[in-house]
């Protein structure tokens, strides 16, 4: 089975939601093709796994650029929110 697993940070470097997805990732990655995508420009799968202290070698990494739509989002309602990233991500 493929897996896909996309990791949308806050911050520009290596910290938790990255060591959550390459936890999983590996767990994964044990009996399935797993595919990580990300938003770290320079994000290697072996400086990925150096810095987690994880296994991934049936992990192939995937660097996505998409454009920060937060300011164009309604932040008051969480539906709002909820529905406008939907169809944002449908377009994409």
């Amino acid at each position: 089975m493929k897996v896909s697993i996309y990791n949308e940070p806050r911050g520009s470097g290596i910290g938790g939601s990255e060591f959550v997805a390459a936890l999983l990732a590996e767990a994964f990655g044990k009996e399935h093709e797993v595919h990580l995508y990300h938003r770290i420009p320079n994000l290697t799968v072996e400086k990925l796994a150096a810095n987690m202290g994880t296994d991934l070698k049936n992990v192939q990494l995937h660097y996505v650029d998409v454009p920060d739509i937060e300011s164009q989002l309604s932040r008051r309602n969480p539906l709002s929110h909820f529905k406008q990233s939907k169809e944002w991500l449908a377009e994409w």
